[in-house]
């Protein structure tokens, strides 16, 4: 029997299971964002170094008066600590136990479990906060149906853009905060865009209320402004095509009532700023303009100081050569030590680092936009980039910035116009994963003639660090002459030089690296897999690179040697009578640290009179000019100096620590050792007013003329005091018998007792802050009077009375009651409409 072969088909294989199921994937690569995070901080957050961060030293100094406060059950509404008292809840200078802001207290908590992590919970909790940051563009760039891979490209390129990563290298951890939220507020709009549900505003309004709890007023406005942008340019495009607009509309009024319920939910907060804007500089013009004042007449701030960090259009160069400028403060070899100094040479007074976001990223994000113009989201990130930018020019190329500066609502409020690319550095990389999923995509699909093109960007990386060979033979003598002649770079030219031609090989070199295996890929030689990697791996080493010059990593010893208490800190802590004293050796916050009353300080939101006293009266006489010129040196940036006798005696200081002598009537009584302040000594003021006294009568003065007498020194002020309107007050001078005892002082109480030989008046040398501070006599409400031009006073009637000066802020109160209410509302309805969602989806399966 003839037999016949039989066909025996192999059964097909079964696709193999991944290492990783599926369904927690997306877990495991939000996890490896964290690890990056950590690895890249591991020198600060697991051993005895931290980071130096020095702005966050002036916010340091008042962690005691926040902590006493706490201790005494009260929110810390008034600092008495620095230019001899003013608001610090409505200035935001500090915040305080707010449990009644339910959302924001629930985040603190999980941040307090986070920091436990890490043997540095401070630096923890802003590496924390990169990664929910990272979390919320990974989910973001899901929602676009991006790969997981080009979902992670994405998030380590946005976070560690040079002036987002920076933040927590300088201590600006509110900006940190604030762009936390940006990449889940984008999420919810273009949910709600796509299908507007109650429960996507709900989740909304809590995602902006705690934006807008960064309390970085100016990031907020930037993010807030962005994403209208996004969302006004579609709609505009939507109406030209005559398409319909509804949900648009719904989203941008959706966006506004968040807005306002996110400010409401930090009613508290918000309230007190609005009652303190109209006595700061920021909501009221000077008395008279000065050098060391930079407002305007109507409030807000004047131009010039409003645009000295105006980006340029010049360093928009920096985007493609990180260091051409210089790069900020850098480490520097010198004299077998490793430094670090400022190598910025550009038009801004100085930068931390360079706004490099990668050159792979840029040309990634060109590519995604030629790629993808036809999606409408890439078209609104695009406008929103490129009004950023030319926001960010300021004056050196002002059309846009002129118009949002002179009529856009609070805009004249923010200086640094530079700060806006932070929309830049949010858009760019969203846009490069739209190039690289782009090339991804086109792998199978792709004509050669789009293949070439990747081939040709290759081509073009590898001639620009051809360019750049050539640059550095042709052009390095005037290049470091520039650098030289700036005088701004505190390094070598040879050396910013050296480091910018440096960056223009690396960056070139990685670039025409990646895009060659890009071409590879499309060309199908290698596989897909390997322009995820190299995507990541180089655009890491590219920013990595640049990132790591700004990280100055310290023993932690050195960050608390600046809160060690020296001799001369102990010398005036030895003296317990109530006083303020005048430091110009060290940073004019500090003596917060130790709790005592300074009569200057550093805070972006002064009070409007008292820097009307610097700019006016802060230069007087009875002060030798050597003690003049080193004030003048020592405050240029905390609103003047106080160089005068006359309000030295009426601030009631008693103590001046300087290293040159104030004048012949001021002897030392306590010279430092060089283990303090090297030569620096403290001399008494023995002329000194107590910090009440009684006045034998009033005049009445317009405002400049008082502050113009101060200047002078010519009045007595126990003889008389001024007043700008008449209080039509019957005063009858003091006799011998009058007396004042300030028989306990806090913060925000001070308890007097008087003995009044008729209706005598009082004078308190307490700053005037009509809004919040009350007076009683004997429990009974008496106006206060303001005097001297930024001074209290009040009638006291004959008699022994006890005397209460208390800060009673309305709107702090009610804004508690508005918080609390508003937070129980969104938690309500984020539950509920969770609830019937979630309801939704089960009746559904």
């Amino acid at each position: 029997m003839a037999t016949t072969a039989t066909a025996h088909t192999e059964p097909e294989k079964a696709p193999s299971k991944p290492i990783i199921p599926v369904k927690f994937q997306d877990a495991v690569f939000i996890l490896l964002i964290l690890f990056s995070l950590i690895l890249f901080f591991s020198g600060s957050i697991y051993t005895n170094k931290t980071l130096r961060a020095g702005d966050a030293i002036s916010f340091n100094s008042f962690v005691p008066f926040i902590n006493q406060e706490a201790q005494a059950h009260e929110a810390p509404l008034w600092i008495p600590y620095i230019f001899s008292g003013m608001p610090s809840f409505g200035s935001l200078m500090v915040t305080g136990d707010r449990w009644y802001d339910l959302t924001t207290w629930g985040y603190i908590q999980v941040e307090s479990v986070a920091k436990t992590l890490s043997s540095n919970p401070d630096i923890f909790r802003i590496v924390f906060e990169y990664w929910i940051f990272g979390i919320g563009m990974y989910l973001y760039m899901r929602s676009k149906k991006a790969s997981r891979w080009i979902a992670m490209f994405v998030t380590l390129a946005m976070i560690y853009s040079s002036f987002i990563i920076v933040f927590v290298m300088i201590g600006h951890n509110t900006k940190v905060w604030a762009l936390m939220c940006a990449p889940y507020i984008l999420l919810l709009l273009d949910s709600l865009l796509h299908k507007f549900k109650w429960y996507y505003v709900a989740l909304l309004a809590i995602v902006v209320h705690l934006c807008i709890e960064s309390t970085h007023v100016q990031m907020v406005f930037n993010i807030f402004f962005g994403f209208g942008v996004y969302l006004l340019y579609q709609f505009i495009i939507a109406a030209i095509k005559k398409e319909n607009v509804l949900p648009y509309v719904k989203t941008i009024l959706a966006f506004g009532v968040c807005a306002g319920i996110g400010v409401g939910m930090a009613a508290d907060r918000y309230l007190s700023v609005q009652e303190f804007n109209p006595y700061s500089i920021r909501g009221t013009g000077p008395l008279q303009q000065a050098a060391t004042d930079h407002a305007t007449e109507g409030g807000g701030l004047d131009y010039d100081y409003a645009t000295n960090w105006s980006f340029s259009p010049e360093e928009v160069f920096t985007f493609v050569v990180p260091g051409y400028y210089g790069t900020g403060i850098v480490p520097f070899p010198y004299k077998g030590q490793i430094m670090h100094a400022g190598s910025y040479w550009g038009q801004m007074p100085f930068t931390d680092l360079p706004n490099y976001m990668g050159l792979i990223v840029l040309l990634l994000a060109i590519y995604g936009c030629v790629k993808n113009w036809k999606n409408r989201s890439v078209q609104a990130l695009a406008v929103m980039a490129i009004i950023g930018l030319f926001i960010s020019f300021g004056k050196n190329l002002s059309f846009l910035f002129d118009l949002m500066f002179y009529y856009f609502p609070m805009f004249n409020k923010f200086r640094a116009p530079s700060m806006i690319l932070a929309l830049v550095q949010l858009a760019t990389p969203i846009l490069a994963g739209y190039g690289l999923l782009s090339i991804v995509n086109g792998v199978k699909t792709m004509k050669d003639v789009e293949k070439k093109r990747i081939l040709y960007i290759a081509i073009g990386c590898a001639v620009w660090l051809i360019i750049g060979f050539i640059y550095q033979g042709a052009n390095k003598d005037s290049y470091v002459q520039s650098v030289d002649e700036s005088r701004k770079s505190q390094l070598p030219g040879e050396f910013v030089f050296n480091m910018a031609m440096g960056d223009w090989e690396r960056c070139a070199f990685l670039a025409a690296l990646f895009f060659g295996a890009a071409y590879l890929v499309v060309r199908g030689k290698i596989n897909v897999c390997y322009v995820y990697v190299a995507a990541i791996g180089l655009t890491l080493v590219d920013l990595m690179w640049i990132d790591n010059r700004r990280m100055e990593i310290v023993p932690k010893t050195e960050i608390t040697a600046d809160y060690q208490k020296t001799d001369i800190v102990d010398f005036l802590q030895k003296d317990n009578s109530l006083y303020r004293m005048y430091d110009i050796t060290d940073a004019p916050n500090k003596p917060a640290y130790w709790k005592m009353q300074h009569i200057v300080g550093y805070d972006a939101a002064k009070m409007r009179e008292y820097q009307d006293m610097l700019d006016v009266a802060g230069v007087g006489e009875g002060v030798s000019n050597e003690f003049t010129q080193a004030a003048e040196q020592a405050n240029s940036n905390s609103g003047g100096p106080v160089a005068n006798a006359l309000l030295w005696n009426l601030l009631n200081v008693k103590y001046i620590v300087s290293t040159v002598s104030p004048g012949a009537a001021y002897k030392p009584v306590f010279v430092g050792s060089t283990s303090g302040k090297a030569k620096a000594a403290v001399y008494e003021n023995t002329t000194m007013l107590p910090r009440a006294f009684f006045v034998n009568h009033y005049e009445v003065k317009q405002p400049l003329a008082i502050l113009n007498t101060m200047k002078q020194g010519s009045f007595d002020p126990r003889a008389v005091e001024y007043v700008e309107t008449d209080p039509h007050l019957t005063v009858q001078p003091p006799d011998s018998t009058a007396s004042v005892t300030v028989d306990s002082y806090e913060p925000q109480h001070i308890a007097l007792t008087a003995n009044a030989s008729g209706d005598n008046l009082l004078f308190m040398s307490e700053v005037y802050y009509q809004p919040a501070w009350k007076a009683y006599i004997d429990g009974q409400e008496t106006p206060i009077l303001k005097t001297d031009y930024l001074f209290r006073s009040i009638l006291v009637p004959r008699g022994t009375h006890k005397i209460e000066f208390r800060y009673e802020s309305k709107a702090f109160t009610e804004g508690k009651s508005i918080s609390l209410g508003l937070n129980l509302l969104a938690l309500v309805g984020v539950i509920g409409l969770g609830g019937v969602q979630l309801m939704k989806k089960r009746k559904q399966v």
